[in-house]
């Protein structure tokens, strides 16, 4: 059964989901393995997000 839940602990969310969405505007931006997507950010965005610029 799929489930979604939206977190804005990433970090958290990488010990607890296999897979995520990194969401900006409603829009999904980058999509992933949670533990790839956190090592290894594609997108400016997420890792903005990441090192904590926008918290």
């Amino acid at each position: 059964m799929p489930r979604m839940l939206v977190m804005h602990n990433l970090q958290l969310a990488a010990r607890v989901f296999g897979h995520a969405a990194f969401m900006y505007l409603g829009k999904v931006i980058e999509l992933g393995k949670t533990s790839e997507l956190v090592a290894n950010p594609q997108k400016n965005l997420t890792k903005d997000d990441l090192s904590g610029r926008y918290g």
